[in-house]
């Protein structure tokens, strides 16, 4: 049709749009318009021909997939020769039409194809149905109908019997897999049930083992015996697989064991509980338990009333379990089975190992008092034990620290007289000997509490067996022993390990020597380990006068010595020796002794010292040498606080002092020294701790509350008290203490 507008109308509109005939040329694209199918005619001239192009357009010109577009050139010539461009025609056809008829001829064509193809499904589906289908129907009503519960049906197929195909071949294989299936069902029941059995057995070991597990457990609770009893009761009835009422009772034998007490009950009546209150051993089932120390049941058909004791018995299977312990009856367990059945074995066996272990619960709940009263009697023996030893300790350290520091003082100045000053000098060897006691005293405190701390670090150990061994020289002089030390050459002296508690060995060990030494010599040896270089062997040997061959191993015993006239012979409390066995046992050795009387002895042990890369550690009990002048002038002027109330205390801290050019302030207890600081600063306080009024911790708690509510820097405070145990220091330091001096204190530590 397109097509055709080209030879029909193009030249003709042509024409009249060369002759501007607006009227010939809208007559003529109306008559394109009225052919089929075009929607759109539109005229447009060339702008070359005129300023003014004429456009016209008839119709719609839309676009789009449903319409089809076509452009003609508009030529206008006189003669073939002088053709000349004067626009174009362009045309909009709508393809709806060509549509509408090409669905209508697919829908022909479609519904004759879909009659041929039902038409020959049809018979397709009828020969499959006779030929296949419905055998295979017949073979799936068989397979869904198949029952291994019943005797096997064999599947036949309805046509002739000479047909050995796959639908046969089929049938005859569904034949044998049932016969199959019936022999692996059957195997299955089987190892089903055994399972379902084992499954069975496992839950309920499992049950009881957890019953079991929580009736132990309520010894770990708080509760009284019948509140233990009850809540065990309880965990016993609520055991499923045992078929219990939910009704029972634990009955205790009363202190005369003449009779039961109803402990703990659940479920039963009031009438039962107040008539089975107290039982007759021999009355009812559970006082023949009692009295038979055995197992008893009695069925009851109906609720009949018991002829002994007149309670009544309700119709179930009552079973009584003696509760015994060491082959004492303690009560009975009573419990009721219901349906009317009697227990097999292994719930007879549960239900006894129930008993066994109330039994435990029961014996250790009457030990509990005991136990608990013999808990407190020791707790209360220790905590006098250890405000024993606080108090003993302050009140000796207390006067020995003014003689102590007053006999430093006679010694640093060279007393007025030589004899002054020999008699000083025994005044400070003697308050060292006591306070190396105090000190062994309240480390076997430590030792025994497991408090006493080990450290490892840096020492030489040539350098502490030279200070170990100075200690003794002049005592050892004025007896007339050598004393004498020797280290292996090929030891090196460099070690890691606790040096202050190595000293007080060696301490403990010389004094020992010299103590029990008139003549001869004392040797202090160390060896090193041929195949070991950090294992040393260390020893005392002396010429004294040696020990029985029987008090050995006494010796190292606490507060024991070999003989009681060593007592009066030679003094001391037989302490040290203990003590340093346990050092010696802390730090991985162990002290022994070789001894023969009238010979001499021979202290020795092994130790694991390893070798010390890092700088010497000076020893913390390493006696203090005196600060440099250039540090003590620069504190001239400061001023300090004392609280202290024992005068001798303040008269030494005062002459320690003396050569600063210091302003000390005293005061007798913490509330003064509290109402002196408050009224102006100081550089430091030294705090006494035990002090009346208020003490020292209270004292130092108001002056820091004080000093945070004022916004004040924080003063030194220095505790300065008798009290040298671990939680002493401790409380000192929540209390708001910065430092903490021990007494007896000496002019260079302060």
């Amino acid at each position: 049709r397109l097509n055709g507008i080209q030879q029909s109308h193009v030249k003709s509109i042509a024409a009249s749009l060369w002759n501007m005939d607006v009227a010939l040329l809208t007559l003529q694209m109306e008559g394109v318009v009225r052919l089929p199918g075009v929607v759109g005619v539109s005229v447009q001239e060339d702008g070359e021909q005129s300023s003014d192009p004429l456009s016209l357009t008839i119709g719609h010109m839309t676009g789009g997939e449903s319409f089809l577009q076509r452009t003609y050139s508009l030529d206008y010539s006189e003669s073939e020769r002088s053709k000349r461009h004067i626009g174009h025609l362009q045309v909009n056809a709508s393809l709806e039409e060509v549509y509408s008829r090409l669905l209508d001829k697919a829908l022909v064509i479609l519904a004759g194809q879909g009659v041929k193809t039902f038409l020959v499904s049809l018979f397709i589906l009828l020969m499959i149905h006779r030929l296949v289908t419905r055998h295979l129907i017949a073979i799936s009503r068989h397979v869904a109908a198949l029952d291994l519960q019943t005797p096997v049906v064999p599947l036949r197929l309805a046509r002739d019997a000479h047909h050995h195909d796959e639908l046969e071949m089929v049938a005859n294989s569904l034949n044998r897999m049932h016969v199959g299936l019936e022999h692996a069902y059957q195997e299955l029941r089987e190892q089903t049930q055994l399972l379902e059995q084992r499954v069975l057995e496992r839950d309920r070991a499992k049950q009881s083992q957890e019953a079991l597990s929580n009736l132990l457990a309520t010894a770990l609770e708080p509760l009284d015996m019948q509140g233990q009893l009850q809540k065990a009761l309880t965990i016993i009835l609520k055991i499923s697989w045992l078929h219990l009422e939910p009704r029972g009772a634990i009955f205790l034998m009363a202190e005369q064991e003449e009779r039961l007490l109803l402990t703990a009950h659940y479920g039963l009546s009031e009438a039962t509980t107040k008539a089975c209150a107290s039982v007759r051993l021999g009355d009812c089932l559970c006082g023949r338990v009692a009295q038979s120390r055995e197992r008893a049941s009695m069925v009851a058909a109906k609720e009949i009333e018991d002829p002994h004791c007149g309670c009544v018995v309700s119709a179930c299977e009552h079973d009584g379990f003696p509760i015994i312990h060491q082959e004492t009856i303690l009560g009975v367990l009573k419990l009721f089975i219901t349906p009317l059945r009697a227990l097999n074995t292994e719930e007879q066996q549960l239900i006894a190992s129930f008993a066994d272990a109330l039994a435990g619960l029961i014996h250790a709940k009457r030990n509990e008092g005991a136990l608990r009263e013999a808990k407190r009697r020791a707790e209360s023996a220790s905590q006098v034990k250890s405000e024993f030893l606080a108090v003993m300790s302050h009140e000796i350290r207390t006067p020995m620290n003014a003689i102590m520091g007053m006999a430093e003082m006679i010694v640093e100045n060279g007393g007025s007289t030589t004899e002054m000053a020999r008699y000083a000098t025994v005044m400070q060897r003697n308050g060292r000997a006591l306070l190396t006691l105090i000190n062994d005293v309240l480390d076997m405190t430590k030792i025994e509490a497991e408090e006493l701390p080990l450290h490892s670090v840096p020492f030489d150990l040539a350098e502490l067996v030279d200070e170990s061994m100075a200690m003794f020289q002049t005592t050892s002089r004025e007896k007339g022993v050598a004393l004498t030390s020797h280290l292996d050459p090929s030891l090196l002296p460099r070690r890691r390990g606790d040096p202050v508690r190595l000293r007080q060995v060696f301490v403990n060990l010389l004094g020992n020597a010299v103590k029990f030494t008139d003549h001869g010599s004392i040797a202090l040896e160390g060896v090193q380990h041929p195949d070991d270089t950090e294992r040393l062997t260390l020893s005392v040997t002396d010429t004294g006068i040696g020990i029985p061959e029987a008090q050995k191993e006494k010796v190292f015993e606490l507060f024991h010595q070999a003989d009681s006239s060593l007592t009066r012979n030679y003094g001391g409390v037989g302490l040290g020796l203990h003590l340093c066995r346990q050092l010696v046992t802390m730090m991985g050795g162990t002290l022994a002794v070789e001894s023969r009387v009238g010979v001499g002895s021979r202290f020795h042990f092994s130790l694991a010292l390893p070798i010390a890369e890092q700088p010497i550690a000076t020893p913390a009990n390493r006696p203090q040498p005196m600060p440099p002048p250039e540090l003590l002038a620069g504190l001239a002027g400061k001023r300090i606080l004392l609280a202290e109330d024992a005068e001798d205390n303040v008269l030494l801290v005062r002459v320690f002092l003396k050569s600063l050019q210091i302003v000390l302030e005293v005061t007798e207890n913490g509330k003064e020294a509290l109402e002196r600081y408050r009224k102006a600063p100081h550089d430091l306080v030294l705090m006494d701790i035990q002090m009346p009024v208020m003490n020292g911790f209270t004292a130092t708690r108001e002056i820091r509350a004080w000093e945070q509510a004022n916004s004040l820097p924080p003063v030194p405070i220095v505790a300065l008290t008798a009290f040298t145990l671990q939680e002493d220091r401790e409380k000192a330091r929540a209390a708001g203490c910065n430092g903490y001096l021990s007494k007896p204190i000496t002019k260079a530590t302060l």
